[in-house]
């Protein structure tokens, strides 16, 4: 419920995959099992450096997402263990503010 918690979020449901809209501008997946991969994770826009950096960091954590990943797509994975939803939450708000229009990111609390 973390993206939901975003301004005027919609949600399209298709079996065990979620996707979360802002201003009908995809921001987040959740993906269970896309494509056969095994994996459940959270898929969110990222700058590029970013997510080079981030999979460098923890390849187990952080996967490029079939498909999407050359179109700035990082995917986080939720089930390898304790997840930090603190960290999770700022990834789906970054998203955010990378794909909504800029009405709805004036909307979101300052960066601190």
């Amino acid at each position: 419920m973390l993206a939901r918690a975003l301004p005027e979020v919609r949600v399209s449901r298709t079996g065990d995959h979620g996707t979360f809209f802002a201003a009908g501008r995809k921001f987040c997946w959740f993906l269970n099992n896309h494509h056969g991969d095994g994996m459940i994770c959270v898929c969110v826009k990222v700058e590029r450096e970013l997510k080079e950096a981030l999979i460098g960091m923890d390849p187990e954590k952080y996967v490029r997402p079939a498909y999407v990943s050359r179109f700035g797509w990082l995917s986080i994975r939720v089930d390898r263990g304790a997840v930090d939803w603190d960290g999770i939450a700022e990834r789906l708000t970054e998203s955010y503010r990378i794909v909504a229009p800029q009405r709805l990111v004036k909307a979101l609390p300052a960066k601190a």
